[in-house]
């Protein structure tokens, strides 16, 4: 997994250096010919910078299957946001530059300037658009960040950056000075639909040959406690969906007041059963509704993804749960158990009435292969515990150190036991989570 990992890494920074090549070998004759000169040749390179950074974007969040099971959905994601903001940069920088050069060319002002492009420069004032658009993204990024807004926020506001790649394309071709050369332009479009294409099958083409071939429905709903879900699908053909305990799916319910939005949801029960089972915790306005879902209502399902899963040579397991962050570790436990694996689990929650499968996991300790601690935050009297920490571990688990550990649950519970971990000696390969975030 390593090797592919460099090998794509490699063929980015070939890409990278293709381009930087090309502009190189097109502007290096206009350096040193004054400012206007000098800004135009880097507006050029910041321009096509600001591009290829965006379509890396899009295939960071395309949940692209050649791609995602070696960094991981997580990392990608993460990945994305970074490269968002060296974008904006380079967008912004590109249009100083510009506007600053043919400002000095043409001896007008920089207000002037801007109207001069949008009057007189074709497919200039849907890229003037464009950049407004990013601009938008990025400050309501920060206010959903900071203020924690819903999901909700969240995937509306990603759809603004479809319609800021669309207008922008137009005046790459028209007015990009490397882009009016054979070899430089087929490159670009070759760029373009490529990225295209991968973005278009994996995020939804491929969703319909999903459900043409499995025809997903809801056949119940049952509630697990007070606030958490789990939706059972059934379909055609099951056995033929693969997946491994611990990913999740992306799922659109047909139904009304639902369909507009896909989710993230983890899959809770392992492979091989007769239906697909969706745990889901009411913590945001769609999920709140998750209970009047109708059985029979049709369901796309994208996925599944995520790299949060079994390693196979492993025999030794420590997992730690938060909460909703069972789910997924639900799901691995019989497929590590069939291997021969042996698990030390602890479940930690606010309180007792919290807890979810707790029939289930109970079931499965039984064969002999589970150990389970079950940890109580918030619960009254002598019951309740301070919050879960390494030094809790220890006691019950000897020989943690040599145990493959997973860890599933709230953003400052991985952090930190994560930074525990690390302080104790634990390699960081020994170590995988998966955020309960959005």
């Amino acid at each position: 997994m390593r090797y592919q990992k460099k090998m794509f890494s490699i063929i980015w920074l070939l890409n990278l250096f293709f381009i930087v090549l090309l502009w190189w070998n097109n502007n290096s004759d206009l350096l040193n010919q004054g400012l206007a000169s000098n800004l135009l040749v880097w507006a050029r390179l910041t321009g096509l910078l600001a591009v290829f950074f965006v379509l890396t974007q899009l295939l960071q969040i395309g949940r692209i299957k050649w791609l995602e099971p070696y960094f991981g959905h997580d990392r990608l994601a993460r990945q994305h946001h970074y490269f968002g903001v060296l974008s904006f940069v380079m967008i912004t920088l590109h249009f100083i530059f510009l506007l600053i050069s043919y400002g000095q060319l043409s001896h007008l002002g920089w207000w002037q300037q801007i109207m001069d492009f949008v009057n007189n420069w074709e497919e200039l004032s849907g890229a003037i658009v464009s950049w407004l658009l990013f601009l938008l993204t990025i400050i309501i990024s920060i206010s959903i960040v900071y203020f924690r807004w819903r999901y909700e926020s969240w995937y509306y506001l990603h759809l603004l950056t479809y319609l800021a790649i669309i207008l922008a394309f137009g005046h790459q071709l028209e007015w990009g000075g490397d882009l009016r050369q054979g070899v430089m332009v087929i490159y670009w479009w070759a760029l373009y639909i490529f990225v295209g294409l991968n973005y278009l099958y994996y995020r939804f083409v491929l969703i319909v040959i999903n459900y043409y071939c499995h025809q997903f429905r809801i056949t119940k709903v049952v509630a697990e406690n007070h606030n958490v879900y789990s939706i059972y699908l059934s379909g055609k053909q099951l056995v033929n969906f693969k997946y491994s305990g611990g990913q999740f799916v992306i799922a659109r319910f047909l139904a009304a007041k639902f369909w507009q939005q896909a989710h993230p949801f983890s899959i809770s029960q392992e492979p091989g059963t007769d239906n697909l089972r969706l745990t889901i915790k009411a913590s945001g306005d769609f999920s709140k509704q998750i209970k009047n879902l109708p059985v029979g209502t049709p369901v796309l399902i994208d996925g599944a993804h995520g790299t949060f899963v079994p390693q196979q040579k492993k025999k030794q397991y420590l997992m730690i749960a938060g909460g909703i962050g069972i789910t997924p570790i639900r799901a691995m436990l019989p497929e590590i158990i069939n291997n021969g694996g042996e698990i030390i689990l602890f479940y930690t929650n606010k309180k007792e009435e919290d807890l979810i499968f707790g029939e289930e996991l109970k079931q499965i300790e039984r064969g002999g292969h589970l150990h389970c601690f079950y940890h109580f935050t918030q619960e009254e009297g002598s019951l309740s515990q301070p919050r879960l920490d390494f030094v809790t571990i220890r006691k019950e688990v000897f020989d943690w150190a040599e145990r493959e550990i997973y860890l599933c649950g709230p953003k400052p519970m991985i952090i930190s036991l994560l930074a525990q971990f690390k302080e104790v000696g634990v390699p960081r390969s020994h170590i995988h989570y998966e955020l309960f975030s959005w």
